[in-house]
């Protein structure tokens, strides 16, 4: 049984504008198809919603789903659950601490204080995630996983607003004591997910195809604002050569490899 896996990722209204590059690239990388956006507290703007940038995602924003944003975790998981009373699907949260250096962080089951300090969490180690979610997964049910992070949780304790998700399982990627300054978000999301499919849970694997200079997804929705077709291509490469060869006759430049040109009179 194939099960699937979304990230869910908080939003905060006071940051003038977030970046999800590095995150929709990690996703996508890993066949995710759905990036959910909670923004918490709601935000004052006309729509809601906060400004959202894809910067670093190198064109891989354009096969995943980003654009919606819900006001708390249940709304952005209701969105994605099959409507199908027939369809027996396990919703798991799992809550992704961030980088955890204290006590014990290379235990199974350690102990991690939440952003107040008021309470503790258990939380697993990431090379432990598949492990721990493995017995959660039957072979006659398909899983939908959400794994809920927060960019702005600060090092060594569980962001609240994760805490109030209400996750069956927290996990943390364990530091040295010796550190200087803790992982980022897109780093420990890219080593949970590593771990997460590289255990027994079977989320599947889309195939591929490769051609001479890149990596096309099957089915990939590409954008089309700013591409040209082929024939128009063709025409502006023309029209380049014609003008270097113009150029060069009336002895009014000199063009190097790369296409460039110095003109002088």
């Amino acid at each position: 049984m194939r099960h699937t896996l979304t990230p869910v990722a908080f939003m905060s209204p006071q940051s003038k504008s977030t970046s999800l590059g590095p995150l929709l690239r990690t996703s996508v990388a890993m066949g995710c198809e759905t990036f959910l956006r909670v923004v918490s507290p709601p935000s004052t703007a006309p729509n809601g919603d906060v400004k959202t940038t894809a910067f670093g995602a190198h064109g891989s924003d354009s096969y995943i789903d980003y654009a919606p944003f819900y006001d708390n975790v249940s709304s952005a998981i209701a969105s994605t659950t099959p409507t199908n009373t027939k369809t027996n699907t396990n919703i798991i949260k799992v809550g992704l601490v961030g980088t955890y250096n204290g006590p014990n962080c290379y235990e199974p089951f350690c102990e991690v204080p939440t952003s107040d300090i008021t309470s503790r969490v258990i939380s697993v180690p990431c090379g432990l995630v598949a492990k721990t979610l493995s017995p959660l997964t039957t072979a006659h049910q398909k899983c939908q996983i959400f794994l809920i992070m927060d960019q702005f949780s600060p090092s060594n304790t569980l962001s609240n607003r994760i805490l109030d998700a209400k996750c069956d399982f927290h996990v943390h990627v364990p530091t040295s004591t010796l550190s200087k300054h803790p992982l980022n978000i897109e780093g420990c999301y890219a080593i949970v997910l590593h771990n997460l499919f590289s255990g027994e849970v079977d989320f599947g694997r889309s195939e591929t195809e490769v051609n001479e200079f890149k990596f096309a997804k099957n089915g990939g929705r590409r954008r089309e604002k700013g591409r040209v077709g082929e024939e128009e291509a063709e025409r502006r490469r023309e029209k380049r050569r014609r003008e270097k060869a113009e150029a060069e006759e009336n002895g009014k430049g000199v063009f190097n490899d790369f296409g460039s040109s110095f003109v002088f009179e």
